[in-house]
């Protein structure tokens, strides 16, 4: 339960985030990536300690009171999480923060003439 409420805190993070790319900061779409990171990291760690996934789903669902936004990415980690079981919870926070600096880099560099 007490990785269901951090699951929830963070993607209450991930949440109140502005919609509009154009109004993401860079500082923003990396306080996103933690969390989205965080999330991954937790749901990995539940899978580790033998909780079925169904069972995290059910307290994501329980935790979360009907926010589609935090249903939806909370749901999506929590899949990603189980369906790479190869891959340790540090792990796969890591290659997801990696990832996020890769997409801001590739940005950048598109936009320079």
């Amino acid at each position: 339960m007490i990785a269901a409420v951090a699951l929830f805190a963070a993607a209450a993070a991930y949440a109140q985030t502005p919609a509009s790319q154009g109004d993401v900061s860079k500082a923003q779409r990396m306080s996103v990536c933690q969390c989205v990171a965080d999330l991954l990291f937790m749901a990995a760690q539940q899978r580790d300690t033998g909780v079925p996934r169904q069972d995290v789903l059910k307290q994501l669902s329980q935790v979360g009171e009907g926010d589609p936004i935090f249903l939806s990415t909370a749901t999506e980690a929590t899949n990603i999480a189980y369906d790479m079981p190869q891959i340790s919870p540090a792990k796969l926070r890591q290659v997801h923060i990696d990832r996020c600096g890769e997409k801001g880099q590739m940005k950048n560099m598109r936009a320079k003439p």
